[in-house]
């Protein structure tokens, strides 16, 4: 069976467009069936591939003068807000994850020591300040936990097309250009995939945004956000890095939610293994035990090019939801690609569907090329109305075009299809 090639695609800003949708998830358990027969389906569908990075400002909101009373969503702004309880770090062990512990409000942990002091800045005043030491065994994640006892959170419904704003400065860090990424999460496994931050100047503040509707279809349930803020420097790379952070907010958009989560599989659960299945799309033998390394909170795969033109797919199950919800809509999943595989400049990759007696209808792919690698990216497609019919699975396939190419692994999260509530 042949892949069909990309006819044609386009690429959205990663922040800018609300996506919308109310956060809940929608899984059924079943067990695998495999298929028996293919068929394809050809479409001028546009595919949007976006990085998942967040908006930055020099002109930071240190300028506006605000208070926790002032500000309906604020997190911290001078002091810890309402609703939040005070920051605290998550510090797990590198070698042995089992070990890990939250350290309090007050105390310094095996790498992290954070506290609330005054900046000595008239525009900034009282900020949260993390500081981390060369302990270089553990890893640490900052943040402000729900006051609810966990796993309850707030209701941030009201936001649901807003923003979460925050100011950073980054005083020192181990990289000339540090990342972060930011994750909110919703009663663990239950998060947000994670949001790029690049910092590209030190000793300077600037605000960053990142829209709450990209959060919520990328995992976050609106309706229990237990977790205000967190914010994590690159893992593994987090010695002696040492930020500031003020002026963390929620704010409500202006704009209505314009669409629905018809189907969605976040792999907010431990294990998902179940629904799932792994396969050779274009019907080539698979070795799966050498590429499924982990199910849940998202996909891990570690493909074994060893056969030339092989298209692998990884699809997940719904036998309630997914046939109706695949009439039509849009279909997105969070892929995050190796350097290899993005550099290699043949494969492809793109949506598949199968039904309940087997039947594949392979959706057009995008080159690899086109992704940011070693980030989160988002690729979507519009599904095209009325073609697919008793869909059972949904999936994506990776595409080597006859390419040699390394193994690698690849990193899936987020298989959603959105219906638009605009008739």
């Amino acid at each position: 069976m042949r892949l069909l090639g990309i006819v044609g695609w386009t690429f959205c800003a990663a922040l800018l467009a609300a996506c919308g949708g109310n956060g809940d998830k929608v899984n059924t358990p079943g067990p695998v069936t495999p298929g028996q027969s293919s068929a394809s389906i050809s479409s001028n569908t546009a595919v949007s591939s976006l990085s998942r990075s967040s908006n930055n400002s020099s002109l930071s909101s240190g300028a506006m003068v605000m208070t926790c009373a002032s500000v309906e969503g604020a997190v911290f702004i001078d002091e810890t807000c309402p609703n939040w309880q005070e920051p605290s770090v998550f510090e797990q062990q590198k070698v042995n994850s089992n070990i890990y512990y939250e350290v309090p409000f007050g105390s310094d942990g095996a790498l992290v020591s954070q506290k609330i002091i005054d900046s000595g800045d008239a525009l900034y005043k009282k900020v949260w300040d993390i500081q981390y030491n060369n302990n270089n065994d553990f890893n640490g994640l900052p943040h402000f936990r729900a006051a609810a006892a966990f796993p309850a959170g707030v209701d941030m419904s009201a936001y649901a097309t807003g923003k979460l704003i925050f100011d950073i400065k980054v005083l020192a860090s181990p990289e000339a250009n540090p990342d972060f990424t930011v994750h909110i999460e919703c009663g663990w496994p239950c998060y947000s995939t994670d949001v790029r931050i690049p910092i590209d100047e030190l000793n300077t503040w600037k605000t960053y945004e990142l829209s709450v509707a990209d959060l919520i279809r990328d995992g976050l349930k609106i309706t229990n956000v237990a977790m205000g803020f967190q914010i994590i420097p690159r893992w593994g790379q987090q010695t002696n890095t040492h930020f500031q952070i003020d002026n963390i907010r929620w704010v409500k958009g202006s704009a209505p939610v314009t669409t629905k989560k018809c189907f969605a599989q976040h792999f907010d659960r431990t294990d998902w293994s179940y629904t799932t299945k792994v396969e050779t799309v274009d019907q080539m033998p698979l070795d799966s035990s050498k590429w499924l390394a982990g199910v849940g909170p998202l996909v891990t795969l570690i493909p074994q090019w060893n056969s030339v033109g092989a298209a692998w797919g990884f699809s997940v199950r719904d036998t309630e939801t997914l046939s109706s919800c695949a009439a039509k809509g849009t279909l997105s999943v969070s892929v995050l690609l190796p350097s290899a595989y993005v550099d290699d400049g043949q494969m492809q990759l793109g949506f598949y569907f199968i039904s309940r007696s087997g039947l594949y209808y392979i959706l057009d792919g995008i080159p690899a090329s086109r992704l940011k690698a070693d980030e989160w990216n988002t690729i979507s497609t519009t599904i095209p109305a009325g073609k697919i019919s008793n869909a059972e699975y949904m999936g994506v396939y990776f595409d080597s075009k006859g390419s040699n190419v390394a193994n690698g692994y690849i990193l899936l999260d987020n298989f959603v299809i959105t219906h638009s509530l605009v008739q």
